[in-house]
């Protein structure tokens, strides 16, 4: 049922953008911008969930990458049309589900980890990043960001971890540190593969 919903989506008109996200650092004149689907199942509060679009935002525009910021709950549209499910056709498009406690614990053998990639779309542990917030003594907002930036990143470049930056496997103390700072970033060579993945999902909607 979800994924025809999410085919269904696919073929929507352009939609009303919730927030609209930083605007990307030009690279060499190049201006890639990419969506950003929520669907909320947590139902984070939405002074957090903006935080937390706003600080992952900031994440992506240092890679050179703008982002356009939606919310959609798959299982209203299951019943009805919410306009925010309807999704844009002019950049590509990634789902985050933010997964409450019940949900979550579905997914208990994944060693610590605050998030997954399956398909495609990427799903943060809600109450995963609460325990690691409370630990670090960092607003949720951030570690919803960079967790949720980290997932879309597979999203983008496939399994696998690197040695710095944001794609880290692990997050340390030290890391949220530098997250708190503002400096927990996609690497440059990571930045580039994200736009060049952007890149290849954007080529079959020219056609």
């Amino acid at each position: 049922m979800r994924q025809d919903l999410r085919n269904n989506l696919l073929a929507g008109a352009l939609c009303a953008v919730l927030w609209p996200g930083g605007q990307p650092i030009a690279l060499g004149g190049e201006s890639l911008t990419l969506a950003v689907l929520i669907d909320n199942e947590a139902h984070v509060p939405q002074t957090i969930l903006k935080k937390t679009q706003l600080q992952a935002a900031d994440v992506f525009r240092h890679a050179g990458i703008g982002t356009r910021w939606l919310e959609c709950s798959f299982q209203e549209a299951e019943h009805r049309d919410p306009p925010g499910c309807q999704l844009p056709l002019d950049v590509p498009v990634v789902i985050v589900k933010i997964l409450p406690k019940a949900e979550a614990q579905r997914w208990s053998g994944l060693d610590g980890g605050l998030g997954f990639c399956l398909s495609k779309d990427a799903y943060v542990l809600f109450p995963r990043a609460q325990a690691v917030a409370q630990r670090e003594g960092v607003p949720i907002s951030l570690v919803l960001a960079h967790t949720l930036a980290h997932e879309v990143g597979h999203s983008l470049l496939g399994a696998g971890h690197r040695r710095d930056g944001l794609m880290r496997g692990v997050l340390r103390t030290s890391e949220w540190r530098l997250a708190a700072a503002g400096q927990l970033l996609f690497t440059p060579p990571e930045a580039r593969d994200l736009r060049e993945g952007i890149r290849k999902l954007i080529a079959p909607q020219s056609l």
